[in-house]
């Protein structure tokens, strides 16, 4: 089997919410690349679902009221894990919109993980 990737992948783990029109279900990024990431959860979708994500980036500003960030993104999944009992199964999911947005994260984190202590 060939490796179909254009682009390298960096560790990025987050947690998120997703599912086919609301986000119901949850799980966690684990990697990211300038157009997709990888999803780890007990549910998983079949390949060509589109599903919305809600990635939860964390706490923006330092005042009383800090909120969450959350990146709000749609995609298609790619490709999926097998899944084994006690085992988180995966989802390679290409995302299709707000590509700027991931393009400048994934940017963020290939420059920390090329200079930072990984």
């Amino acid at each position: 089997m060939t490796n179909r990737r254009v682009t390298r992948r960096v560790p990025f783990r987050k947690r998120v919410k997703y599912g086919l029109t609301n986000p119901n279900f949850s799980g966690y990024t684990s990697n990211i690349s300038e157009n997709g990431i990888r999803i780890g959860s007990h549910k998983i979708f079949p390949p060509q679902a589109k599903i919305v994500i809600h990635i939860h980036m964390g706490e923006i500003g330092i005042e009383e009221g800090a909120m969450e960030e959350i990146a709000i993104l749609e995609g298609v999944v790619v490709w999926v894990s097998p899944t084994l009992p006690g085992v988180l199964a995966k989802m390679g999911i290409k995302l299709i919109s707000r590509a700027d947005d991931i393009k400048s994260i994934y940017k963020q984190k290939m420059h920390q993980y090329n200079t930072g202590p990984y």
